[in-house]
């Protein structure tokens, strides 16, 4: 014998005497059975497994219909098995969904969490799901304050609206590629989140799925990802960098409002609308980079911005909304391009630190009280030959037009002179070029 298996097999033969008539079956005659020593040598190599994962738990039926093992609820459908509750009287801190059953001797995989199967379960700190699991259904973890981390299988490929909703100790999750929708209210209030792994097969965030992860530092949105959903990260305060691809095309309503440690962003030229609110009340938010091709700012969209310094403004940008850079008190210098036609109301109210302004002469509408209140304006660019192009009323309200200038086109003084607002500048000088 090789002298390398002799103490092997001294070893094997302790084991099998001293160990295999405790733990498992002899047969009539003394001798182990065959498969007694592959598990015995298991045990000696120190992989025996789970025996709770290997050998499917056998279910029996409860009075109020549903199977049970005595800790999870089941139901069966053609062949196909539903994790649909707990039992009240189990264990259910630590949970081990096994990946097939046993029912009347007839095996079943388990493949789906079902709807609000475990909402609610305060014991809950933390559960195995199998490999196999295909769905985990709406509100299924909702309310688990004290689960703080599940893995979630590759073969999952649907997860359900609100399914993590409120648990608020889950600090980071993996989701399975495979998934294409990031159901509203998913992680809603999961204020303990610090890392999100977005796959690459996801297409649409949907509304409200990380509002008030307070905790969430960096988001990293993959290139297939078209549409972000209303208020879809408000509330995420601690979120200090945000990568969105090209290829993105909608910003929802208050998509990322008073996310406030947020302070660089970069729009993809692909986004054809930044929705109302979208960056609201992001207080530190200082450098805006608006990329050429975005098509519309919404009403209120970077309201109340106060650390926003300057705004260029692309041209592809058909309309600017009201209030859209409303209480931008930082922002010093704001370019209008040329292919904006319209301009909001209250666009840029309330901008004290402005003093420079250039506005192309594609506007076509400047609506009331648009640059009202910029008490630091000191430069006014207008590009249109005649003012009368800009169809405005009380643009400048609240603002002291009589300590600026007014740049216009060479030889439209005597045009500009007698238009109000444009009248009521200290100086006009016709130095102006698009």
């Amino acid at each position: 014998m090789n002298k390398t298996l002799l103490p092997l097999a001294l070893l094997l033969c302790t084991a099998l005497t001293s160990h295999a008539q405790s733990k498992y079956d002899l047969n009539n005659d003394g001798a182990v059975n065959i498969g007694d020593v592959t598990k015995v040598v298991n045990v000696i190599l120190g992989k025996e497994a789970d025996e709770s994962q290997q050998v499917p738990p056998t279910l029996t039926p409860t009075p109020e219909g549903p199977y049970t093992d005595g800790i999870l609820l089941y139901t069966i459908d053609t062949h196909e098995v539903t994790v649909c509750g707990v039992n009240e009287e189990g264990d259910v801190s630590k949970v081990n969904v096994p990946q097939k059953v046993k029912v009347q001797n007839e095996t079943f995989s388990v493949t789906r969490i079902g709807e609000a199967a475990f909402k609610d379960c305060a014991d809950l700190t933390s559960i195995s799901l199998p490999e196999g699991l295909t769905s985990i259904g709406k509100s299924a973890f909702w309310g688990c304050p004290y689960l703080s981390s599940i893995s979630i299988p590759a073969s999952v490929n649907e997860i359900g609206a609100y399914a993590f909703n409120s648990c608020t100790s889950l600090t980071s999750i993996d989701l399975p590629n495979g998934l294409t929708t990031i159901e509203r209210d998913l992680f809603y209030a999961c204020k303990s989140l610090e890392a999100i792994n977005i796959p690459s097969s996801v297409t649409s965030i949907e509304k409200m799925a990380f509002k008030g992860c307070t905790a969430l530092k960096v988001l990293n949105i993959p290139s297939n990802v078209k549409s972000i959903g209303d208020y879809a990260f408000e509330e995420c305060q601690a979120l200090q960098l945000v990568n969105l691809p090209e290829g993105l095309t909608t910003i929802g309503t208050g998509a990322f409002t008073s996310c406030n440690a947020l302070t660089t962003l970069t729009i993809p030229s692909t986004v054809t609308s930044i929705g109302a609110s979208a960056f609201s009340n992001c207080k530190n938010l200082a450098v805006v980079n608006l990329k050429e091709g975005i098509k519309e700012i919404c009403n209120q969209a970077f309201w109340a911005c106060e650390a926003l310094v300057s705004i260029n403004i692309p041209g592809s940008v058909r309309a600017v909304g009201d209030e859209a850079f409303y209480g931008c008190t930082a922002l010093m210098t704001a370019t209008i391009g040329h292919g904006v036609r319209e301009i909001g109301a209250q666009a840029f109210y309330g901008c004290l630190s402005l003093m420079k302004l250039s506005i192309s002469a594609s506007v076509e509408m400047i609506n009331r009280q648009a640059f009202g209140a910029c008490n630091s304006l000191a430069h006014v660019t207008a590009l249109r030959t005649n003012p009368a192009g800009y169809n405005c009323v009380n643009i400048f309200a609240d603002t002291n037009t009589h300590q600026a200038t007014l740049h216009i086109p060479s030889g439209c003084t005597m045009i500009y002179i007698t238009k109000a607002p444009w009248n009521e500048f200290g100086k006009i000088v016709e130095d102006a070029e698009e």
